[in-house]
């Protein structure tokens, strides 16, 4: 898949995958097999300077590159048939300080981009039909500090940042459901996050410490999306925390450099 592959999205009905290339600042598009999971490359497009982060709208239809070193946004049209991307013309400003994660809201066209330099979280509305963006009404939006990851709840009503130091925390935003804006912050202190991710139901976040060694897991409120402390777990030089579709596993990297890195396996009690 290229040089230095930093992310992958999934298109929501799992038949592709888009691997994120820093080191040749281009996205490559691969089918995948609904039985085995095996990988077939279909095609790649390019992307802009410093690709690192990318989220597929829920439509299925629209993959959105965050491009940190030019502070953009690329857009590509997947086809539905074979999984192809094609470019759709000109990157988009973020509209933030050193951007470093983008999420599509689960259900509605909505966008979101944290910015760790300037302590804000960037919206836009998304045009299902073109993938044009435009900055949502009072955006971008403060973050207490330093937001690195970003999640949505499945139930779309709430917006959670990882925020880094010197905020060591977890943000909770409402999201408007007819503008797509945030407010009302509430925050959980911890140690520096780096991401965060929650499972299908809803029920439960976990936030990722590299710098702590650790895996914090937080209940969620459900009339509020408030965040409780359960516990937390070692997980060596965690990067990137992830919740299997069954909500049984949660997948973490041990990111140690070179050739020492590995994913490690938890098992979520119910």
């Amino acid at each position: 898949v290229g040089s230095s592959p930093c992310e992958c999205a999934i298109t929501p009905n799992g038949k592709y995958a888009y691997v994120i290339n820093q080191g040749i600042l281009a996205v490559d598009s691969v089918s995948v097999n609904s039985s085995t999971g095996a990988l077939t490359n279909t095609s790649s497009a390019n992307a802009g300077n410093g690709a690192r982060s990318a989220t597929i709208a829920y439509t299925g239809n629209l993959l959105f590159v965050l491009n940190q070193t030019d502070n953009t946004i690329s857009r590509f049209f997947i086809d539905a048939t074979s999984g192809a991307i094609v470019n759709l013309g000109s990157a988009v400003a973020t509209g933030v300080t050193t951007p470093y994660t983008i999420v599509a809201h689960p259900s509605l066209p909505f966008l979101y981009v944290t910015g760790s330099g300037s302590s804000q979280v960037s919206a836009f509305t998304i045009d299902a039909n073109t993938g044009n963006l435009n900055q949502i009404s009072g955006s971008p939006f403060t973050v207490s500090a330093n937001p690195l990851g970003i999640t949505i709840h499945p139930n779309g009503l709430y917006l959670y940042t990882a925020n880094g130091t010197p905020a060591n925390s977890v943000s909770r935003f409402s999201i408007s459901q007819l503008t797509g804006a945030t407010s009302s912050e509430t925050v959980s202190s911890i140690t520096s996050l780096e991401s965060l991710t929650i499972d299908p139901n809803g029920k439960f976040l976990y936030a990722c410490s590299n710098t702590g060694n650790t895996i914090y897991s937080y209940g969620i409120n459900s009339s509020d999306g408030f965040l409780t402390s359960i516990s937390s777990i070692a997980s060596n030089q965690c990067r990137t925390v992830i919740v299997d579709p069954s909500g049984k596993y949660v997948y973490a990297t041990e990111d140690v450099g070179a050739s020492g890195g590995k994913i490690n396996k938890f098992t979520i009690q119910t």
